[in-house]
């Protein structure tokens, strides 16, 4: 028995020498192994630069202060080239962004545009399903079993469909 009190001791020392360790300094939060790992891993991985930031050369932002930036394609998705997209972004009250001299920004991800943040959340709930802002767990599981539904037949044969007045998306304007 006193054998067996003893091996349990030294494992419990084990252990506690074994969680110093991996904390490192003392007051440090301990570490997993993929922590661990992914320090040992970041020599071999520079920060690469963030290729969709819309800075200019010394690193400084384009966009106004607390406006949404976006990226437009301006490309269709046959590849053709197409301002559909960037007309519906103006539409919504954004504005180019201006490259250091003057010129609207321009990449191979599209066209920098900038919206204020009311048009741009005025967009992304237009453009969202009706009460997909509304936490109603009867809905989502309605919604859930009609998706299971249409997979099965193979094709859109039924949809959940709210009241007209349910989720409304007035901004109160």
């Amino acid at each position: 028995m006193r054998l067996a009190l003893e091996a349990v001791a030294a494992e419990r020392q084990e252990a506690a020498r074994r969680q110093e360790r991996r904390q490192g300094a003392a007051g440090q939060p301990a570490q997993s192994a993929t922590g661990r790992a992914a320090m040992a891993l970041t020599a071999y991985f520079p920060e690469m630069p963030d290729l969709a930031a819309m800075t200019d050369s010394e690193g400084n932002s384009l966009v106004k202060p607390g406006w949404v930036p976006r990226w437009v394609r301006m490309k269709d998705l046959e590849g053709k080239p197409s301002e559909r997209r960037l007309r519906m972004f103006r539409a919504w009250g954004a504005e180019d962004v201006l490259d250091e001299t003057g010129k609207p920004l321009v990449d191979i991800l599209g066209k920098a545009v900038q919206l204020p943040p009311e048009r741009y959340a005025a967009r992304v709930l237009r453009s969202s399903q009706t009460g997909a802002f509304d936490d109603n767990p009867m809905t989502e599981q309605l919604m859930e079993q009609m998706e299971g539904f249409n997979r099965q037949v193979g094709y859109r044969a039924g949809a959940v469909l709210p009241r007209e007045a349910h989720g409304s998306r007035d901004l109160g304007e």
